[in-house]
């Protein structure tokens, strides 16, 4: 991304009112340990992130999804750049969060990763080092006591949390960016891939959504909003009718989680499915 596609991102914030969940630069690049979860179960990065091997033990068919005997595995990856003034100080951090996948399939698995979220990497590491100029624009219309108390701008793509059986592999985190403007601005990412050929799915090709909005309507959460009926009943119907569209969503061991973006300044609204009710196509 370069600068000037950040700043038309941040301006386009400006316009929209848009809310932050920044991220604390971090201080070096490391690989993640690899331990042995389920693999059915989320594995968060933090400093040592794990991979999986699916469950052999025979299931019954059913259009569910189930486990697998093919092996696959991962582990997490956390990687940062960072621009400096010749001062020392930091003026732009990149942050980068993602899996790394061995096993069965796992070549396109990680083709799909470079070629849809980690080209930016690069970019960001040729940007790392000392660039004096890089507040320049900044200078001209702020005092220096306001310059110098400005947090570095950032890039982040944390891709935290994977989910895998024998059909489908799902990917999940969250991006965000600041380069100057009123606030920074998040949003959720993620994709479920078709395991034997790591093709992103698109809501109507993974599920059955004939019915979406009804089950939105159902699966609302009971506490969001309780205590302003009118926002709550405006927000359902608001959501109901644009159910195929989610921001983002993740298959999970125990159903399908929609997330919905109904206001940057708020926070991202969560929609869970249960497995039970989902029709695979």
């Amino acid at each position: 991304m370069s600068r000037r596609l950040t700043a038309l991102l941040c301006a386009l914030c400006l316009l929209t009112g848009c809310g932050a969940q920044s991220s604390a630069p971090a201080t070096q690049s490391k690989a993640a340990e690899r331990q042995s979860v389920p693999a059915q179960s989320s594995a968060p990065a933090q400093n040592a992130e794990a991979s999986a091997v699916t469950d052999d033990t025979p299931q019954e068919e059913s259009d569910s999804p189930t486990n697998g005997s093919a092996e696959l595995e991962w582990s997490f990856e956390h990687k940062t750049f960072s621009t400096t003034e010749s001062s020392g100080r930091e003026v732009y951090y990149y942050e980068f969060i993602y899996p790394v996948f061995s096993g069965e399939g796992s070549e396109a698995l990680n083709e799909y990763l470079n070629s849809n979220w980690l080209d930016y990497m690069d970019e960001a590491e040729a940007k790392s080092g000392v660039d004096d100029s890089y507040l320049d624009d900044y200078r001209e219309s702020m005092d220096a006591e306001t310059l110098e108390s400005m947090l570095p701008f950032y890039d982040m793509l944390k891709l935290d949390t994977v989910w895998a059986n024998e059909k489908f592999v799902s990917i999940s985190g969250l991006a965000g960016f600041w380069s100057g403007g009123a606030h920074p601005y998040s949003y959720r990412v993620g994709a479920v891939l078709r395991r034997s050929d790591a093709l992103a799915l698109s809501l109507d090709e993974l599920i059955d959504t004939s019915h979406l909005s009804e089950q939105v309507r159902e699966h609302f959460p009971e506490d969001t909003y309780a205590d302003d009926p009118d926002f709550r009943a405006d927000t359902i119907e608001r959501i109901a009718g644009m159910a195929e569209y989610p921001e983002s969503y993740v298959l999970e061991e125990d159903g399908l989680r929609l997330y919905y973006n109904i206001g940057d300044a708020l926070p991202r609204l969560e929609v869970f499915l249960p497995m039970a009710e989902l029709t695979f196509q």
